[in-house]
């Protein structure tokens, strides 16, 4: 109804994704937003401590958008993860080592098993539902984890994070913000001057954020990477050349084409045309302008 204000409680695993909650409530006169920031045990806390009734739905993202939902019978819509999101993290992990997984909890894997399996990624993905779980697992395979949940950026835990330096040697961080300013800069800082530690970044590079409301639109009419990926698939399958006539490899279809991507930035038509040829297509066309 016209004029009616929606009331959303906004938990953002992190402060980035708080700022970003805060813009595009700016630009939506009918939304009234209270965002906070608290991580997985955090969110849900805070979640506990508001009064509940003031709020029509409830905006989180991941592992923290799942605790959320044990906690309160109000609607919790997920911000979810991007195939795009999964591509970098891999790409990103093969310039170290071709020795890899992908750990994460099921908003992290699901969209990683949906590309690994289109791109025939031989790749191990395991799941986990706590961050004590996904230390069990990578102990499973041979690994050695410490697992530490930063709540905050600033103030950072110098005292924790320094521990862990000394005692582990190697840290990896991973945050779903922008590694430019976030907890792996954080970290990084901190070592520098007085530890000097290996550390790996993870996270969003850096690259414009977007926003926008046709997310519900993209959503409605199965524009999101899980329903493209099916029928992408569906299509390449029925298509594909595996070996020519020669009994060389090629790994190819020529029943399928890309005509357009004008839209796209740099790095989002580096990552499309990496998904297509990884599909077997041959005709791939960029226009300016169609």
């Amino acid at each position: 109804m016209e004029g009616r204000v929606t009331h959303i409680l906004g938990i953002a695993p992190y402060d980035g994704m708080q700022t970003a909650m805060e813009r595009v409530a700016e630009e939506f006169p009918n939304i009234q937003l209270d965002a906070y920031t608290g991580d997985l045990e955090a969110g849900a806390s805070i979640v506990r401590s508001v009064q509940l009734e003031n709020y029509d739905v409830i905006i989180s993202r991941g592992g923290t958008a799942d605790r959320i939902r044990e906690v309160t019978d109000l609607p919790v819509v997920s911000i979810q993860l991007s195939v795009y999101d999964v591509l970098r993290a891999i790409k990103m992990a093969e310039n170290y080592s071709n020795l890899y997984a992908i750990v994460g909890f099921p908003s992290i894997t699901e969209p990683a098993h949906t590309l690994c399996d289109l791109l025939r990624y031989n790749v191990d993905i395991l799941t986990v539902h706590s961050a004590e779980e996904a230390a069990e697992t990578l102990d499973q395979a041979g690994i050695s984890a410490r697992v530490i949940n930063m709540a905050t950026i600033k103030p950072l835990d110098e005292e924790l994070v320094l521990k862990a330096a000394k005692d582990c040697g190697k840290i990896v961080t991973v945050e779903e913000h922008s590694i430019i300013g976030g907890l792996g800069e954080a970290v990084c800082g901190l070592l520098a001057e007085q530890c000097p530690t290996p550390v790996r970044r993870i996270g969003v590079n850096d690259e414009f954020g977007h926003s926008g409301p046709a997310a519900k639109l993209i959503e409605m009419y199965g524009l999101t990477a899980g329903p493209i990926a099916k029928r992408v698939k569906e299509s390449r399958d029925k298509s594909f050349t595996e070996k020519n006539d020669k009994g060389q490899l090629v790994n190819r279809t020529e029943a399928m084409a890309s005509f357009g991507s004008a839209a796209m930035d740099n790095e989002e038509c580096w990552a499309y045309q990496s998904i297509l040829r990884s599909l077997g297509l041959v005709y791939i066309e960029h226009q300016a302008r169609l």
